[in-house]
């Protein structure tokens, strides 16, 4: 299992390879839409879903046992001060391990089940966030 210095330095190569990019390319690497859905599905257990673009890219089930989805509004929201975040999310057996590395106005972002990650606006991303419980703007 990859620790936690190894998860900054993959990050690192793909902040990397953005800023390598030419412009053109870096638009087409962040420019996306992006939704987050919370179903709860009783007995304390929601169920969230990601959305890149119109597709779902990763969704699971998280339990009542572990960080909930306002933990992770929190994660989201403290980025502002970070540039670098890990949250887990427990699921009964295991865990979803979710990548926030944010470098200026950009986040990039790896979610359980996604191949590769992807880039996109920060206020973007944590305003999608926010909206997903009904949490006021920071």
């Amino acid at each position: 299992m990859e620790d936690l210095a190894e998860k900054k330095a993959r990050a690192a190569e793909k902040w990397a390879y953005y800023r390598e990019s030419n412009p053109k390319k870096r638009k087409r690497l962040s420019d996306h839409t992006f939704a987050f859905c919370i179903d709860d599905i009783g007995a304390g257990w929601e169920y969230v879903h990601f959305e890149l673009d119109g597709k779902t890219v990763s969704s699971f089930r998280i339990s009542y046992i572990g960080p909930d989805v306002r933990a992770f509004v929190e994660c989201v929201t403290a980025l502002k001060e970070k540039d670098f975040e890990e949250f887990v999310f427990l699921d009964e057996p295991g865990e979803h391990h979710v990548l926030l590395s944010r470098r200026q106005e950009k986040i990039y972002v790896e979610l359980p089940g996604m191949e590769d990650g992807f880039f996109l606006r920060y206020d973007v991303f944590a305003e999608k966030i926010l909206e997903s419980i009904n949490y006021e703007k920071p």
